[in-house]
C-alpha cells in the first residue's frame, strides 16, 4: 500500500498504535485457545494430567480430524519431533486464563535421544514424494569433487550483522461460523492462500470460507496454515 510518492499508506496508523489488527478485534462470546508446547526435543507423549476450570482441552487423543495437507499436521499422534512443538490445545474463557492452564498443564514423556546434528539423520533421510504438488525429487551432490573442478575460486569471509525482527502483528486467528460458512481474521500477508488451505484441510467449499486482514504487518506471512508452518 504506497503512494506515488513512496509513502506507506498504514504508516501513520502503525507507528502511532493506531492500526487495527486480527488481534485487536473483539466477537461476542469467544472462547480463547493457547497451545501446549513440548519441552522436550524428542520422545512420545504418555499422558496429560487433569486440567480443571477449562472450556476443553485438545490433543492428539481428541483433536478432530482434518485433512493432511503439505506440510505438518499436528495433534495427530504423540510423537515428539523438536522442543517447542504444539502437543495440545487448552481452550478456555478468557485470554489469560487459557496462556496459565497451557502454561500449568502437566505431560508425561517417554524420552528418546535427540539427534541435532544433520548428519546423524541423514542415513534416515527419505525425499517427500509430493511437495506443493509437484515431485519431491532430491539429488545429492559432491562439494569437494565440485571444488576440486570448479575453474574459478573464490575465497571470502562475510559477516552478519544481528537484527531483531519483532512482527508488529501476534499469531493470532479468529473463526466465527456464519449462515454462510466459516469466517477467519488472520494475521496474513496471503489471504486468498490462507482461505484455499483452510477450505482444503477443513473440508469445506471454498466460498463458504472467507479470510480477512484488517492491517497487514510486514513479513507476516500466511500464519493460519492448520500445520506446521507456525
Amino acid at each position: 500500500m504506497l503512494r506515488n510518492d513512496g509513502v506507506r499508506l498504514d504508516a501513520p496508523e502503525k507507528v502511532t498504535g493506531a492500526a487495527i489488527f486480527s488481534a485487536d478485534l473483539m466477537m461476542p462470546d469467544c472462547l480463547h485457545g493457547a497451545l501446549v508446547l513440548s519441552t522436550i526435543p524428542a520422545g512420545e507423549i504418555i499422558g496429560f494430567g487433569d486440567m480443571p476450570g477449562v472450556v476443553a482441552l485438545y490433543t492428539h487423543e481428541n483433536a478432530p480430524r482434518i485433512a493432511p495437507g503439505a506440510y505438518r499436521t499436528w495433534l495427530r499422534d504423540g510423537v515428539v519431533h523438536h522442543a517447542g512443538q504444539p502437543i495440545a490445545l487448552v481452550v478456555a474463557e478468557t485470554a489469560a486464563a487459557a496462556r496459565n492452564a497451557a502454561a500449568r498443564l502437566k505431560v508425561a514423556y517417554r524420552e528418546t535421544p535427540a539427534r541435532p546434528r544433520l548428519g546423524e539423520a541423514r542415513a534416515e533421510f527419505e525425499p517427500a514424494g509430493n511437495v506443493h504438488g509437484k515431485p519431491g525429487d532430491t539429488t545429492r551432490g559432491d562439494p569437494a569433487l565440485g571444488h576440486q573442478l570448479a575453474q574459478v575460486h573464490v575465497r571470502a569471509e562475510y559477516g552478519t550483522p544481528t537484527h531483531c525482527h519483532n512482527p508488529l502483528e501476534r499469531g493470532v486467528a479468529i473463526v466465527r461460523p456464519t449462515d454462510a460458512g466459516l469466517e477467519v481474521f488472520t494475521a496474513t500477508s496471503g489471504i486468498f492462500a490462507a482461505r484455499r488451505t483452510l477450505a482444503r484441510r477443513w473440508g469445506c467449499p471454498r466460498p463458504a470460507s472467507s479470510s480477512a486482514c484488517s492491517t497487514r504487518a510486514p513479513a507476516s506471512g500466511p500464519r493460519a496454515a492448520p500445520g506446521g508452518r507456525r
